[in-house]
């Protein structure tokens, strides 16, 4: 699968790309999670695998299901709330430097305590396989199966761990964006830009590593 983006006008915008989700197709809760990618080159691009809740408004508390954009929407708090993982972002203004993050309600930037980690590919415009271990206590990043980061969970608390529902994954290339143009402007000279996928996989864990018991 290739994920191209292009400098064009379409529906006021200057740049056309794509996102693929799987919600209503594939929903999961724990897993091993694998992508084999080939990230674009370029200042300006900025390529992600990552999830979101199925249900996000299961921690929200000023939203319901009636709001159509909870994204970005400053008036419902579905995000942070209700979790998001980001198995693998780049920036192509960072070349090289892959990110993984989880968002909570206890642990996200405007806190100033964002809870990533980082690894250091330097062909990273090459086919890497970036994966994801979620069981109920603990998630880890790897890179061709080296881990770089984990998350633990502290509790049953659910401002800190909100994953223990069904999420689902996306997979897209964007344009620019408040990281993305962090750097500088997009470089049109590396357009157009791919992200290609050779493949997604999803495994499902041993009963006794995504089962867990936890401090109240």
């Amino acid at each position: 699968m290739i994920l191209e983006a292009h400098q064009e006008a379409y529906q006021g915008a200057d740049y056309t790309s794509a996102r693929v989700h799987t919600k209503g197709l594939l929903d999961l809760q724990y897993g091993q999670i694998e992508v084999r990618a080939k990230l674009p080159r370029g200042q300006g691009t900025w390529p992600a695998i990552w999830m979101l809740p199925s249900n996000p408004f299961k921690f929200a508390t000023t939203c319901d299901a009636s709001v159509p954009e909870w994204q970005g929407n400053a008036d419902c708090d579905a995000w942070p709330n209700s979790g998001e993982i980001d198995i693998m972002e780049h920036v192509g203004f960072d070349p090289g430097v892959v990110h993984g993050t989880v968002h909570t309600k206890a642990y996200y930037w405007a806190n100033w305590n964002q809870h990533k980690g980082s690894i250091v590919l330097p062909d990273f415009d090459q086919f890497h396989r970036y994966q994801l271990i979620w069981t109920a206590d603990q998630i880890t990043w790897l890179v061709d199966d080296i881990p770089y980061f984990s998350y633990v969970r502290e509790s049953q608390d659910w401002a800190a761990w909100p994953f223990s529902e069904p999420f689902h994954l996306i997979l897209n290339l964007a344009m620019g964006g408040n990281w993305g143009r962090a750097g500088g402007p997009i470089d049109n000279r590396a357009l157009p830009a791919r992200m290609e996928v050779d493949y997604v996989r999803v495994y499902a864990l041993e009963a006794d590593v995504s089962e867990g018991s936890y401090p109240e």
